[in-house]
């Protein structure tokens, strides 16, 4: 506008565009006051401008009519208030084996109180709390991650805290009474890791099945000692056949099965009840998720510890703690493995999918705003 010449036609439509915005942008701020609650109001034909038709959904008096859209439009009221870091959460961890953890702390944050999930993607709490929204395998999902927590609940439950195993150590490292405690949790632990992978591996291979983005993982099967072959050919022929008949029909199966299970995931509308039980079932998980973080920055800190006082610790509780410590890093580098091909694979996907529907309906309602510019000119 500056470079208009103040009294040009062009400056003059300038003019009124940006006074017809201000008022569509105090109507909308009216309308976030009331909560978006425009089914009792009624508003007097009288005192209603001519543009303003348009955005009511109403037909104007050119005859013209537009659809008024269900959801509003918001502005995303960020202030110094939120809990907002991007210095310190959006910081990428420099273990590949807590990236995971990481990006379901973000997650968890978007979900709470809205958050960045990159430096430039900013993720309104609005969009996990959507009405009228259709979503894929909500069911599936949700068992899923209540199969997580149990998974992780059941086999940690006698585990004691990572930070008092550390503090442990310190305090005690010459003492040999507590270091043989320690390697005793140390030994719980593994094998309760060991317990979590496994567990987590059959939960993946089964939601393979619903979900083709998840990979299937192959189980290593015990080698069984090779039969003698039969002497006549006949015989070798019926028994080739016969693999290829019972090879047919395993694969027949798995794929009626296939086809069966991922019928659950075609997206159907749910209530808004069912979704924000399922978006309170994502933050526990994510929750329930950090113990696994701690115990590999403990066991990362009692491997250093071990290896300065290798000295005045015996060689046998010595070469217990780093074998269970290397035992317990190795599980947990597999289950770090399942948290981003599997859990954090799902959930970014959802936001990719709400995100979408909430940008489109946004800019739906923000199209509601129009005016002309000088009608029959």
């Amino acid at each position: 506008m500056n470079k208009l010449p103040s009294q040009s036609k062009e400056w003059r439509q300038l003019i009124e565009i940006r006074t017809k915005y201000d008022d569509r942008l105090e109507f909308l701020r009216e309308l976030e006051t009331n909560k978006h609650d425009t089914s009792n109001d009624v508003i007097p034909l009288n005192s209603t401008k001519k543009g303003d038709f348009h955005f009511l959904g109403l037909a104007s008096p050119s005859g013209k009519s537009r659809r008024q859209s269900q959801v509003a439009f918001e502005d995303l009221h960020l202030n110094n208030n939120d809990t907002i870091d991007t210095g310190d959460r959006l910081t990428k961890p420099s273990s590949a084996v807590e990236c995971p953890y990481w990006q379901l702390r973000i997650i968890k944050q978007t979900i709470l109180t809205g958050g960045y999930i990159t430096p430039n993607v900013y993720i309104p709490k609005v969009m996990w709390s959507q009405i009228g929204l259709k979503f894929s395998g909500l069911s599936a999902k949700t068992i899923a991650f209540q199969n997580i927590i149990q998974i992780l609940t059941s086999n940690t439950g006698s585990l004691q805290q990572p930070d008092t195993l550390i503090e442990s150590i310190k305090e005690n490292i010459s003492d040999e009474t507590a270091l043989n405690e320690v390697a005793t949790q140390f030994q719980a632990a593994s094998s309760s890791m060991k317990s979590i992978h496994d567990d987590l591996i059959a939960l993946q291979n089964h939601l393979s099945k619903p979900f083709p983005f998840i990979k299937e993982v192959q189980l290593e099967e015990a080698v069984e000692s090779p039969e003698t072959p039969p002497t006549s050919s006949v015989s070798s022929q019926v028994s080739r056949l016969t693999n290829m008949a019972i090879a047919l029909g395993k694969n027949v199966k798995k794929y009626a099965e296939v086809g069966y299970q991922r019928l659950g995931t075609i997206p159907t509308r749910v209530s808004e009840d069912e979704f924000a039980a399922y978006t309170l079932l994502i933050c526990n998980m994510c929750d329930q998720c950090q113990y696994l973080n701690s115990w590999y920055t403990c066991t990362q800190s009692l491997r250093d510890i071990i290896a300065k006082s290798s000295s005045i610790i015996k060689d046998a509780t010595y070469d217990t703690l780093v074998k269970y410590s290397e035992k317990i890093l190795e599980d947990l580098h597999s289950i770090s493995i399942f948290m981003r091909d599997v859990v954090c694979e799902i959930l970014l996907r959802d936001i990719e999918s709400l995100m979408e529907r909430y940008l489109n309906k946004m800019r739906k309602s923000f199209s509601r705003m129009y005016w002309d510019l000088i009608e029959n000119e």
